[in-house]
């Protein structure tokens, strides 16, 4: 009886130390978990302002190419830089 007694109290330790083991990894789970949605929702704001920059670069290349062809295509140099480069004789 007594090495059945022993034997018990021995499997109740074991018990009582794998569920504090349990108890902790579920709060390391839990802990996981809270950073998990922490990241997660840090990932989503960001991927917000991506799409609200991509969004607004490609509204600042449309604009850009509506005024280039409002520009003149080459603009002359002035006539200082052109006497100052010898450029006088290719524009004329």
């Amino acid at each position: 009886m007594k090495d059945l007694e022993n034997q018990i109290a021995e499997k109740d330790k074991i018990i009582k130390s794998a569920n504090s083991e349990l108890i902790q990894l579920k709060d390391k789970l839990n802990q996981a978990q809270i950073e998990f949605a922490k990241l997660e929702s840090a990932m989503k704001a960001k991927d917000d302002e991506v799409s609200f920059l991509r969004g607004h670069v490609a509204q600042l290349s449309q604009n850009i190419g509506q005024i280039s062809e409002k520009l003149p295509k080459a603009l002359p140099p002035s006539e200082e830089e052109a006497k100052a480069k010898h450029w006088y004789q290719f524009w004329k």
